[in-house]
């Protein structure tokens, strides 16, 4: 299974760069260039593991804004925040807020691989589980097409008539 990483830049550039490193190295990649977007990607499918920049300049909340709101909504999805080392304030209140980790942007790719790989092996509770929630989700969609056309499934699993 490749791990989902969630990318949250809004450079172009870095977004599509470390979008490449990291397929390179075998990780399914998303990608948002604002805070809307990169919470509409976590809803839809909950990613392995977000980078996250920490300014996200235009957007409707900045990279802090949207790490607290992250941890909040799933407080054991690993966020690596990154950004560039004039502003160590940011890392700092970043890795109190609850970032597994900050990167200076721009890093070499080894780097970048080495703290994805390092978050992704310690995995999360939320994660572990994957493979049976997905095994679960598939016996539950093949049950409902085995019951189509033969009534209604109620919550209690009792067909209705028609």
């Amino acid at each position: 299974m490749a791990f989902d990483v969630l990318i949250v830049e809004h450079h172009a550039d870095v977004r599509e760069l470390m979008a490449g490193i990291l397929e390179h190295d075998g990780y399914r990649v998303r990608v948002a260039e604002n805070a809307d977007q990169a919470l509409a990607g976590v809803e839809a499918r909950l990613p392995h593991i977000v980078l996250l920049n920490v300014r996200l300049s235009g957007s409707r909340l900045d990279g802090l804004q949207l790490l607290a709101l992250l941890k909040a909504r799933h407080p054991n999805l690993p966020v690596i925040v990154t950004g560039s080392g004039e502003h160590p304030e940011k890392a700092a209140t970043a890795i109190q807020i609850g970032a597994d980790d900050f990167i200076d942007i721009p890093c070499k790719a080894e780097r970048l691989g080495q703290v994805v790989s390092q978050a992704v092996r310690q995995g999360t509770p939320d994660h572990r589980e994957w493979p049976r929630h997905e095994q679960v989700a598939a016996e539950i969609e093949h049950f409902r097409r085995s019951v189509s056309g033969a009534g209604k499934v109620s919550n209690d699993n009792r067909r209705e008539p028609r």
